[in-house]
């Protein structure tokens, strides 16, 4: 993970016994407000394949009965597409990379890895280039009824407080993204494209784990042009119980 991403977790305070008011967001028809469904997309600005994913991230962004996060993956950054050359994608990580080959070993039981790919709820994968399976995931995760886990975020004097209620043993990440960007790509073969990409993943941290009914956490409010989102999660990169944005 890049050092600024690593700098930008330095201050995680567990506390407990705090109480946020839940917020008051109305989501769209047919969606459960209290629960979002996680969208996770993992592509690379050197694949071929990966900007119509990019161009309907765009989409899903706006919609309220989602969280949509963007992983750019590393491992097209050392493929040479001919007289175009390499493409090193800025925004991309060898721990999304790890994070995609997670979620391929657990739900595909494969290795192997590809994009663009969306994992939707921690447990459905789908090209991510294809909206109709894409919209199938979020309707079948939709269908399996909310979770018992709920989180709620506010700002406090500067920093954020999270809080995470539920019965099931989860671990608890915060998720920091670029809210928006745009990359003019020079070289491999999307070479004379230009990515607008929302939500593009910087950084993430395991605030802990919550294994009772009630856990509070503090940490610092995203810098000004990005944003981040709370995630509760199975142990191993499992099911999604719950998910969202910060205020």
């Amino acid at each position: 993970m890049r050092e600024a991403a690593k700098r930008g977790w330095a201050i995680l305070v567990l506390v407990s016994g705090a109480s946020l008011a839940p917020g008051g967001t109305v989501f769209a028809q047919e969606a459960d407000s209290g629960h979002p469904v996680l969208v996770e997309m993992f592509l690379s600005q050197a694949c071929r394949q990966s900007p119509p994913a990019a161009d309907y991230l765009t989409q899903l962004r706006a919609r309220p009965d989602v969280v949509v996060l963007d992983w750019h993956v590393d491992y097209w950054n050392m493929l040479s597409s001919g007289k175009k050359g390499r493409w090193a994608d800025p925004f991309s990580d060898a721990e999304f990379s790890k994070r995609q080959r997670a979620y391929n070993r657990r739900i595909r039981h494969k290795d192997m890895v590809f994009t663009p790919q969306a994992i939707i709820g921690g447990e459905v994968s789908a090209v991510g280039s294809s909206r109709a399976e894409i919209e199938m995931g979020i309707a079948t995760q939709r269908a399996s009824g909310p979770n018992s886990e709920t989180i709620e975020i506010a700002k406090d004097a500067g920093k954020l407080a999270i809080a995470v209620r539920g019965d099931e043993s989860a671990e608890i990440y915060l998720v920091t993204f670029r809210k928006w960007a745009t990359t003019d790509v020079t070289g491999g073969d999307n070479a004379g494209m230009t990515f607008l990409e929302p939500n593009i993943v910087t950084g993430a941290a395991l605030l802990g784990v919550s294994s009772s009914t009630h856990v509070s956490f503090e940490a610092p409010t995203p810098a000004e042009g990005s944003g981040c989102a709370v995630i509760a999660q199975k142990p191993g990169q499992g099911k999604v119980l719950a998910a969202r944005y910060c205020p």
